[in-house]
C-alpha cells in the first residue's frame, strides 16, 4: 500500500467516513489496521504494568542485579510504553555513574538503554516505545557501582500492552 493510500484512508477515518478497511462494524481506533498495534493497543491487545522493587545491592562493580524479569507471552507481541527506574535514598546523583540501569531483551541491551544514569519517568510519564515479540526475556538490571546502599530500595518499572501476533 503506498504512502497515498495510507494518508487517504487516515483522511476518511478522521472524517468518520466508512472505510472498507476498517473491521466490518467498527469505527474505533483500536480496530483499524492503519494504526500499528505498538502506537493504538488493538482489539485482542492487554496491558500491562510490571513494577519492581529490590533492596539497593551491595557495592559490586561489574555485578548486575534483576529488578524486572518477564516474559512476552507466546502468540503476543507488545510494547513497552512507560520506563521508570528510581532510586529512593540519599547521596544518589543523577549522571554520576554510582548507579547503572540497563533494560536487556533476550540477553541483549536494547538500544539507548544499555547504561541509564539517571532516573527516568514516573507512573505518569516516561514515555517510551520499545517493541517485544513473542517469547521475549525481559529484563530491567541495576548495578551499584559506588553507593552505601543501607535501608534504601531500586524500583523499576515496565508499562505497556501486548497484541496478538500477527500470522502471515
Amino acid at each position: 500500500m503506498a504512502l497515498s493510500d495510507i494518508a487517504a484512508l487516515q483522511q476518511l477515518y478522521a472524517g468518520k467516513v466508512q472505510s472498507p478497511n476498517l473491521i466490518k462494524g467498527s469505527m474505533s481506533d483500536a480496530s483499524n489496521p492503519v494504526t500499528a498495534p505498538w502506537v493504538t493497543m488493538p482489539d485482542g491487545g492487554f496491558p500491562f504494568n510490571t513494577p519492581g522493587v529490590i533492596n539497593t545491592p551491595a557495592i559490586a562493580v561489574g555485578v548486575w542485579v534483576d529488578v524486572i524479569n518477564i516474559s512476552v507471552p507466546n502468540g503476543f507481541d507488545g510494547v513497552i510504553k512507560r520506563v521508570v527506574n528510581r532510586y529512593n535514598g540519599q547521596g544518589f546523583v543523577d549522571g554520576s555513574g554510582t548507579l547503572i540501569w540497563r533494560i536487556l531483551r533476550n540477553g541483549q541491551a536494547v538500544r539507548g538503554y544499555d547504561s541509564i544514569l539517571s532516573q527516568l519517568g514516573d507512573y505518569g510519564t516516561g514515555e517510551t516505545q520499545i517493541r517485544v515479540g513473542s517469547g521475549d526475556l525481559l529484563q530491567f538490571q541495576v548495578q551499584n557501582v559506588s553507593l552505601v546502599s543501607g535501608g534504601t530500595q531500586i524500583l523499576c518499572y515496565f508499562g505497556g500492552w501486548y497484541f496478538p501476533k500477527k500470522v502471515v
